[in-house]
């Protein structure tokens, strides 16, 4: 039978992809800000893959203390007016993308409860900054938890 080449194409991208893991787990480490969050989740979900369990743990763990830190809250950061809905917006792309890690890495995401509720706490009052794919993402992770 012949190897259709999706398959092989993405078999040879993910082997490509282990070396970037490590590099992965170092900008887990450093990240601080929401963009920082948010592009860790675009890396993560594109390595899904092969992201081991240790992997998401740290960056589980990294996004509750950025939640538990207030870096996620314009009230928290003392922003006011345009600043503070600019960063509104920027949270909420951010919440979602990092909410989306949990689509591609279902396996991982059945049993972190808490990680699901802390961020989708996070959009509470901000769901009318979401675009139609976030919401989507954002209803998706509810269906799934709720089954």
């Amino acid at each position: 039978m012949q190897e259709t080449p999706t398959r092989e194409t993405s078999l040879t991208w993910g082997l490509a992809m282990a070396p970037a893991m490590p590099r992965i787990a170092r900008f887990i480490a450093e990240a601080e800000s929401p963009e920082d969050l948010r592009k860790l989740a675009i890396c993560i979900n594109a390595t899904c893959r092969i992201a081991s369990d240790a992997i998401m743990d740290a960056f589980d763990k990294k996004v509750a203390e950025r939640i538990d830190a207030g870096a996620f809250s314009s009230e928290a950061l003392g922003l006011e007016g345009d600043e503070a809905s600019s960063f509104d917006d920027l949270a909420v792309q951010s919440l979602c993308k990092i909410l989306s890690v949990a689509l591609g890495k279902k396996r991982w995401f059945t049993d972190k409860v808490n990680f699901s509720r802390k961020v989708l706490l996070q959009l509470k009052g901000r769901t009318h900054l979401m675009r139609p794919l976030q919401a989507l993402v954002a209803s998706k992770v509810l269906y799934a938890k709720l089954l």
